[in-house]
């Protein structure tokens, strides 16, 4: 009821949508940080139909997000490492082995 304009795919009451970003590159914190804030702004208009807050988007990722974007302090940004060892435990130093092991 609260939405702006109905369209005719919505034949309920309730209505989920969802935004995802597929990234080749592993900046999940900055990502999650830039998706907040154009989700909740792309959800507060009520007016699915209009869909150029997530073009720009998309334009915007796909032009600052480039090779050099793993430099720097953005690539950790959200991620705990308190977080890392508590969920993992023990299996913590087989992953930092693993990462070593990995190839540059």
């Amino acid at each position: 009821q609260a939405l702006k304009v109905r369209q005719a795919d919505v034949t309920r009451e309730t209505v989920q949508k969802s935004v995802c970003v597929l990234s080749r590159l592993p900046l999940y914190g900055l990502l999650q940080a830039k998706l907040q804030l154009i989700t909740h702004a792309y959800f507060e208009e009520k007016d699915f139909s209009q869909i150029s807050i997530l073009k720009e988007l998309y334009e915007h990722m796909n032009g600052s997000l480039g090779g050099n974007a793993l430099e720097g302090s953005q690539a950790s940004l959200g991620l705990s490492p308190r977080d890392l060892v508590l969920h993992f435990r023990h299996k913590t130093i087989i992953l930092f082995k693993l990462i070593l092991l990995e190839k540059k």
